[in-house]
């Protein structure tokens, strides 16, 4: 009898032996099919962003006259946005009948071009009577964010004060004349260069209307 017992004990021991095996063998299987080393890979790509705004679309120096430098009423603020590195270039686009950079009377008699800068050089200082030219002067604001506009040594206005306060940067005629007036090496948002213009004539400028277009180029690269 006791032999008995024992043997159904070992048995009983047996069948609970082999559930705990099933049901650990039951438990642990599927947790070692799930996967876990897949991955899902996920992309997106932002294109180049850029902006800007160039008031106002017309300005005026007035009557010139031989005695003084005079400076336009307005000056020309470009206002720019991008997402990357920025580039603000402006060419001189002249009077249609100009195939050169200046202000051109094309209607007096003779006609007349005021050249940018004096005598056609990158930079010049204006002198009322003796030292006629034409260009401009660059400056930035204090308005928006994001890196700081650098501007182009030819028309730095902190650079020109060097050599006077009617030096001026000039311009060149053409599209693949285009100069940097002022760049960012990162993102900006609403950053501000300021334009003013300078003008001087001489004895020998003939009597009409004067005039120029200047265009600006907004692009992330050169």
């Amino acid at each position: 009898m006791a032999e008995k017992i024992v043997k159904s004990i070992s048995w009983i021991v047996t069948l609970v032996l082999i559930g705990t095996l099933v049901v650990t063998m039951i438990s642990f299987f599927p947790e070692s099919t799930r996967g876990f080393d897949d991955s899902v890979s996920a992309w997106a790509s932002v294109g180049t962003s850029i902006s800007c705004n160039v008031i106002p679309d017309a300005l005026a120096f007035g009557t010139l006259t031989t005695g003084l430098v005079s400076e336009a009423t307005d000056t020309a603020t470009t206002t720019l946005t991008s997402n990357t590195t920025a580039f603000i270039k402006i060419y001189d686009w002249g009077d249609s009948p100009n195939a050169t950079s200046g202000l051109y009377a094309a209607t007096s008699t003779p006609s007349y071009n005021i050249q940018s800068a004096g005598n056609g050089r990158a930079t010049s200082t204006l002198v009322a009577s003796t030292g006629e030219g034409y260009g401009l002067r660059a400056a930035t604001t204090t308005a928006g964010s994001g890196a700081e506009m650098e501007l182009g040594e030819r028309y730095k206005t902190w650079y020109l004060d060097q050599f006077s306060s009617d030096a001026v940067g000039g311009l060149v005629y053409g599209t693949s004349s285009a100069i940097v007036i002022a760049s960012s090496s990162a993102t900006v948002t609403g950053r501000e260069v300021v334009v003013s213009h300078k003008a001087a004539i001489s004895a020998s400028a003939s009597a009409g209307d004067y005039k120029d277009t200047i265009l600006y180029i907004c692009s992330t690269s050169l």
